[in-house]
């Protein structure tokens, strides 16, 4: 919300070179070596 105020950026996430975002995988396909969550709880998150 910042950024959108003012520009004022996030900081980098501790350990790395970005801001992690905490970005998901939604798929209903997973596979075990990839963390992800399935389409009803993507929606839930995305549209409430």
């Amino acid at each position: 919300m910042a950024f959108a105020k003012d520009g004022t950026r996030p900081a980098v996430t501790e350990g790395l070179s970005f801001f992690n975002t905490g970005v998901n995988l939604v798929t209903d396909q997973p596979v075990e070596v990839v963390p992800s969550i399935d389409t009803t709880k993507g929606t839930e998150l995305c549209w409430g």
